[in-house]
């Protein structure tokens, strides 16, 4: 995981400390955005991470849990005006100088200490969710799916790459 992008609105200084205290082992880039009157509070948080990795061996199952958990509990404070919430997943891969994919930087012929400052990161695929609806029950199962949508992502991705997917048409 490269960083962690977390943009707030209407948070308490409490749910701010929690949310980066989950994410504390990253790079975490944090700033307050500005107001927006038709919900109670607004939460946009970016996940910047290799391609190659995937989600949930960056960030913890357990992790993630937590934070669903803190993510539920801070719209359900919120009462009938809601919380927006935006996930963001970008998925980017390092380039050298030459323009030569770096998959592992610790096998790669170049000196670290030497071309820190000439590797840039390029993005591939940003994956976007947004939960506006002010209904807590409605919100929560929101929640819930993205985790799922996030696991079925990988798997075809994954399965496209080894070509395995087939489009069949129903006889």
């Amino acid at each position: 995981m490269y960083q962690i992008i977390i943009n707030h609105w209407g948070l308490s200084l409490g749910e701010i400390e929690t949310i980066n205290n989950l994410f504390k082992i990253y790079v975490v880039i944090e700033s307050e955005i500005q107001k927006n009157s038709s919900y109670a509070s607004i939460l946009e948080i970016e996940f910047i991470k290799n391609v190659s990795e995937e989600f949930f061996n960056c960030i913890s199952i357990d992790r993630w849990n937590l934070f669903v958990d803190v993510i539920k509990n801070i719209r359900k404070r919120r009462g009938s005006k809601g919380l927006r919430f935006k996930l963001i997943i970008t998925e980017c891969f390092e380039q050298n100088q030459y323009g030569d994919e770096v998959i592992d930087k610790e096998s790669s012929n170049f000196d670290t200490n030497d071309t820190e400052d000439e590797i840039e990161l390029l993005f591939c695929r940003r994956m976007i969710y947004l939960l506006g609806n002010k209904n807590h029950n409605e919100f929560t199962k929101g929640v819930e799916r993205i985790e799922i949508s996030i696991e079925n992502i990988r798997v075809i991705q994954s399965n496209q790459e080894n070509g395995s997917v087939t489009n069949r048409i129903p006889t």
